[in-house]
């Protein structure tokens, strides 16, 4: 399992506490001996190409589905603590501080499509004055009124009026578990302790 790769390919050598360099080649090698499997081919296919979702076959395999929610997952409550704001790059797909200061943008997210970028600040949002809260608020009211979010941004001393067409409302991910008892997910993800 990973544990196996983990011994083989990251164990050090007596007496050589050096940078270890590899290739491809010596992950591929590793793999093969583990586990006999064309991992050519699947590290070109998860390495090499881009695509618009998540690869998620491993959490299906180890008896999980990613899901979303409105609700944030603990990892990302953490998250919006520490940014002071709300995070929202797998819903709009950005991530805001309060006061309105854009800080993530995500490529190809509405909110890219719609001209936002790091830096811009959201001044209003649907006619009110932002702040975080006022923020969840406007993307929840969008996911059933399946109006616009209106928004006026500023970017240094320019401002403009962005009309952002998503009704996908508030997306937190999580895992959510697919079957009974333990999976493999659950295995390698137990202490080794």
């Amino acid at each position: 399992g990973l544990d196996d790769f983990a011994r083989a390919f990251f164990s050090g050598r007596p007496g050589d506490w050096g940078q270890r360099t590899y290739t491809r080649q010596d992950v591929i090698d590793t793999l093969q001996s583990i586990q006999p499997y064309d991992w050519a081919a699947f590290v070109a296919a998860h390495v090499d190409r881009t695509t618009r979702d998540a690869p998620k076959a491993g959490f299906d395999m180890g008896g999980y589905t990613l899901v979303y929610g409105e609700t944030p997952n603990s990892a990302t409550r953490e998250i919006e603590k520490n940014l002071k704001g709300v995070d929202q790059s797998y819903g709009i797909g950005l991530a805001v501080k309060n006061e309105g200061e854009i800080t993530t943008v995500i490529w190809d997210s509405p909110a890219f499509q719609a001209g936002l970028a790091v830096g811009m600040e959201i001044v209003a949002i649907n006619g009110a004055e932002f702040s975080g809260e006022q923020f969840k608020t406007a993307l929840s009211q969008a996911k059933s009124s399946k109006k616009p979010v209106d928004m006026v941004v500023r970017q240094g001393k320019s401002y403009r009026n962005i009309s952002l067409d998503y009704s996908l409302g508030l997306r937190y991910p999580r895992l959510q578990k697919t079957g009974e008892g333990e999976g493999n997910l659950d295995r390698l993800l137990q202490p080794r302790t």
